[in-house]
């Protein structure tokens, strides 16, 4: 049973809808009708339910079942997701920091290296096709497998050769040129390069026309350009050979970037709270095991991250509490208080003292 229409592109709309005898809601994909003269969109449209369903991973849209209506035209039945895309994420936020675009990046690869391992190539890895669960924690979903290509050497072409398919801006020179000999993993990397520059430099109004133009590398953190450079080579063989590997280099990029974090101390307690507000100085702490520690809430916009170039990571917050000191502070605090306690009962004796001396006489 057909709900709402959640979206429409070119080749086919997308509906929320429940079976009729109950159960949870789904969103159906349908085939564009005027397509459905056409063959080569048919077969397409089919040969994206087989390579989404062979694919079980928590980063890749579900592909539940696929068949016909009963005019013969196509569908698909996926999971329904409730949030939005990419795309919409980045033109709120204006642009991501090297840590910040970290957790996204991480589940990106992760569907992407997933999808790799059973010899399927996206060919149309943009924003627009990766979306954002609502809710904590981070979860994203890689979408639409509608050009999507099995690496199968006996398997059907419904791409002829010289034939340019796909995002332009996000397109890899090997795909813009027709080869599709020379599509390979490394095609959608050349896109995740793209992505991840679209990410670090706020370049939201790049769109999905012929005319939008790649803006330069984000400079200001030379480690992650050079990631993302690699990524973005025009020779196939001189990209990362794998998702797995661009994280495993951008993680490591990071450890040769310094990152000047102001996180507030979480003191337990007002007073202690009241000293770090009234502390001064700062103090170091080495990113490799700190970085795995923080939250995403701890790691946010509010904190005003800040990265420079330099040899090793360290996260600069405000001056803490060192516990020893918080002893002797308590203390103090426990010995002022005794000697408050002492004095008045001092006080409190000597007038009735007095009172009871000036009744007897």
């Amino acid at each position: 049973m057909l709900g709402q229409r959640l979206g429409k592109g070119g080749t086919a709309a997308v509906y929320r809808a429940r079976h009729v005898h109950g159960g949870p809601q789904v969103a159906i994909k349908i085939i564009a009708p005027h397509l459905l003269d056409h063959p080569s969109a048919t077969a397409r449209f089919e040969a994206e339910a087989r390579m989404a369903m062979c694919i079980d991973h928590p980063n890749v849209i579900r592909v539940l079942e696929a068949g016909q209506l009963e005019d013969g035209t196509p569908y698909l039945v996926m999971e329904l997701l409730e949030g939005r895309d990419l795309a919409a994420v980045l033109r709120d936020a204006g642009s991501l920091t090297p840590v910040q675009a970290l957790p996204y990046l991480r589940q990106i690869c992760a569907g992407l290296q997933a999808t790799h391992d059973h010899g399927v190539v996206h060919r149309d890895l943009k924003p627009r096709n990766i979306f954002v669960l609502d809710g904590e924690p981070l979860r994203l979903k890689l979408l639409d497998f509608g050009i999507a290509r099995l690496l199968e050497p006996n398997g059907v072409q419904l791409t002829a050769a010289g034939v340019t398919i796909g995002t332009p801006l996000y397109m890899a020179p090997e795909q813009a040129a027709g080869d599709r000999d020379r599509i390979s993993p490394r095609t959608d990397l050349y896109a995740l390069g793209v992505i991840l520059t679209v990410m670090l430099t706020g370049s939201t109004s790049l769109g999905d026309d012929d005319t939008a133009v790649l803006g330069p590398l984000p400079e200001r953190w030379p480690a992650v350009a050079d990631v993302i450079q690699r990524c973005l080579e025009e020779d196939p063989e001189d990209r990362p050979a794998s998702a797995a590997e661009v994280i495993e280099m951008y993680e490591t990029a990071l450890e040769s970037t310094v990152v000047d974090v102001r996180l507030p101390w979480l003191a337990p307690g007002p007073s202690c709270e009241r000293e770090v507000e009234h502390g001064t100085g700062s103090s170091l702490v080495s990113t490799a095991d700190y970085l795995a520690l923080l939250s995403p809430q701890e790691v946010d916009v509010q904190h005003s991250l800040e990265l420079h170039s330099a040899p090793t990571v360290l996260f600069r917050q405000q001056p803490r509490i060192d516990p020893i000191q918080r002893t002797s502070t308590d203390r103090v605090r426990v010995r002022a208080s005794l000697g408050t306690l002492v004095a008045v009962g001092v006080g409190v004796a000597l007038a009735l003292l007095l009172w009871a001396l000036v009744y007897l006489l």
